[in-house]
């Protein structure tokens, strides 16, 4: 159980690094008008180079395919693999949400490009089999080593068993030939 929880834990600190996916920066708009329910921001040109981010990235209805509401004043916090994250700002409540279930103006409005980001799952899910074998590896090698030390201990016990025998045998007394050869005058 501890191995599995620090697995998980190694997974939520360490991939995520593997899965940053180049975000360049969107404008934060956090009211739309009625006329626009589009989660998209609106873009100035297509020929603008992109701006840096001055804040969070807020959606104040979070969009499926179907155009049903998933979630509402989401904050884009981060990419992990084919999924990204949202927080709620409501109640501060996370989402996974996978990239293929996301309306396709939201990964327009992040920038997010879906086959890389099918590609960093890619290189997620292998890290995760790397470890995950590594993990076997240690496990398998420390469960021999405990069965050869189970089996050294069980020889090293009948080895004394077998030498308290022959002491009992021999009547406890080692020097017993000696003795009888030299008798007290």
């Amino acid at each position: 159980m501890k191995s599995a929880l620090l697995l998980f834990a190694f997974l939520i600190v360490v991939i995520p690094s593997l899965a940053q996916t180049n975000l360049p920066a969107a404008q934060s708009e956090a009211a739309r008008s009625t006329e626009n329910p589009s989660p998209v921001a609106k873009t100035v040109g297509s020929n603008a180079a992109p701006a840096k981010v001055e804040g969070p990235i807020i959606f104040e209805k979070l969009l499926s395919t179907n155009n049903s509401v998933l979630m509402t004043n989401a904050e884009f916090k981060k990419p992990f693999g084919h999924k990204l994250i949202f927080t709620c700002t409501n109640n501060f409540h996370s989402d996974l949400f996978d990239i293929d279930i996301l309306h396709p103006s939201v990964l327009e409005r992040l920038k997010i490009d879906s086959d890389k980001a099918k590609e960093d799952q890619a290189k997620l899910d292998e890290a995760k089999q790397q470890l995950v074998a590594g993990y076997n590896k240690q496990r398998q090698d420390l469960l021999q080593q405990q069965a050869a030390a189970a089996e050294k201990a069980k020889a090293d016990a009948a080895a004394a068993l077998q030498a308290q025998k022959d002491k009992a045998a021999s009547g406890g007394n080692t020097n017993s030939a000696r003795a009888g050869r030299h008798r007290p005058k």
